[in-house]
């Protein structure tokens, strides 16, 4: 916890329930390849981003009840799932 807490990935502005923030744990520094430069680093392209993109444009909120992001992820194209899959 410490370390997503230092990270900027943990929200516990409500003690008695943390959370992960997703896209900050993506998009973390340990998840890419860093050479021996202090110059650069080499991360992957995240094939999520455009599913996220979609999820946060229809949520518009910071918070989502458990129903509204099942119905939004269902709804969901992607390029190896057609919409409205059940989930």
């Amino acid at each position: 916890p410490e370390f997503l807490k230092q990270a900027g990935v943990l929200d516990d502005s409500d003690p008695s329930s943390p959370r992960v923030i997703i896209p900050n744990y993506f998009t973390l520094r340990s998840n890419c390849f860093n050479p021996s430069s202090a110059f650069y680093a080499i991360c992957c392209i995240d094939k999520c981003e455009a599913l996220m993109d979609h999820v946060e444009s229809e949520i518009q909120a910071p918070y989502a009840t458990p129903e509204k992001i099942v119905r939004v992820v269902a709804s969901l194209p992607s390029a190896s799932v057609p919409a409205n899959r059940t989930l």
